[in-house]
């Protein structure tokens, strides 16, 4: 890919290099190198492509990892705000919570300490996990946009 940043961390780097093998590009943080973005599809809705933000601190192993850009309200209400609430107590997400931006946008947020010689592979089922607790809600979601 055309990223020429070099200074990231061994579990940011490692995460590159599977990127790079699938073909999937990637940005990194130009003040960052921590911090890599790429595009990831909803298994259940084609065309829906949130933008996944994944931010690794290797000297205490706090993983962030976000999906953002899933949809955009206009108008918040009280449905919008019980699917929230509901999924953020669905025990099936672990670790993830979802968050209504004020400029409407709804993200997924995992935050995780991670203390395993193979940081990749959990960044790898964190990822996963979000991913489908966000496909599992997204049709509640079109459907109070389409109210």
């Amino acid at each position: 890919m055309e990223n020429n940043i070099e200074i990231t961390n061994k579990a940011i780097a490692a995460f590159r290099e599977i990127l790079d093998k699938r073909g999937i590009s990637y940005d990194l943080n130009q003040n960052d190198g921590n911090m890599i973005r790429f595009r990831t599809q909803l298994p259940n809705f084609e065309g829906v492509t949130p933008y996944v933000i994944i931010h690794f601190n290797e000297e205490n192993g706090a993983l962030s990892l976000a999906l953002t850009g899933i949809a955009t309200f206009v108008k918040g209400g009280p449905d919008l705000y019980k699917l929230v609430n509901d999924f953020n107590a669905d025990p099936a997400n672990f670790a993830c919570k979802m968050f209504v931006e004020p400029e409407g946008h709804i993200d997924v947020l995992t935050n995780a300490i991670i203390k395993k010689d193979d940081v990749c592979e959990l960044i790898e089922e964190y990822l996963k996990i979000n991913i489908l607790a966000t496909d599992k809600y997204y049709g509640q979601i079109a459907d109070i946009i389409a109210k």
